[in-house]
């Protein structure tokens, strides 16, 4: 399981959310102000950090 932000495409709310990355398990998140599925991913710093050491040799 690994957290991810995301932001609302319907309401603009930017939350984190747990979800399960095992066995191509299908997550359904939802936004916790208005329960919409559209979503958008976001990018976290955590991640931007990691993927700049792991493919700049840094």
């Amino acid at each position: 399981m690994a957290m991810h932000d995301f932001e609302c495409l319907k309401c603009g709310e930017k939350f984190e959310a747990l979800v399960s990355s095992c066995c191509g398990e299908k997550n359904i998140v939802e936004c916790p102000k208005c329960k919409s599925v559209e979503l958008k991913k976001l990018i976290s710093k955590v991640q931007m950090i990691k993927d700049f050491f792991c493919t700049s040799g840094g």
